[in-house]
């Protein structure tokens, strides 16, 4: 195991090696979803984590380089099986919300709506084919710890 730093250099340095990496788990993520599907599931959650308070963890044209088709082929085999796709990010992550959303996902969940602010993330609701699950957000609201703000 590496650390994030390490591995977020290494997405930069040793993408010879990235790549490996990544389909490995993607195979183990395809097996996995087929499972979920046998066992009569009716969604598969991918939980990452693509954003810090700020930005994007990494540049969204990164993602869309290395992320995208995986997620899109993930997507693709999850509804070809009939589940839904849900999935949990953390973070200000509103330059791959497209990104995100044409690889097939069904649900984003984020805990952090006001980082983006939910009048924008409504307007993809009313664009594109997208749930969103965002409860109060944690890092504002709920650390106020006030109920009438809660």
């Amino acid at each position: 195991m590496r650390r994030l730093e390490q591995y977020l250099m290494d997405l930069l340095l040793k993408r010879d090696r990235i790549i490996k990496l990544h389909d490995r788990i993607d195979n183990l993520l395809e097996n996995a979803i087929r499972n979920y599907a046998d066992a009569g599931a009716d969604a598969t959650m991918f939980p990452e984590d693509w954003g810090t308070q700020n930005v994007t963890l990494i540049s969204p044209e990164l993602w869309h380089e290395e992320f995208y088709p995986r997620f899109e082929r993930l997507c693709a085999l999850a509804h070809d099986r009939d589940l839904f796709v849900f999935v949990h990010s953390f973070g200000k992550i509103e330059p791959i919300v497209p990104d995100l959303i044409e690889t097939g996902i069904d649900l984003l969940q984020s805990d952090q709506p006001d980082l983006h602010g939910i009048d924008a993330l409504a307007a993809y609701q009313e664009n594109d084919n997208i749930t969103f699950w965002c409860p109060i957000d944690i890092q504002t609201t709920l650390q106020t710890k006030d109920r009438a703000v809660i």
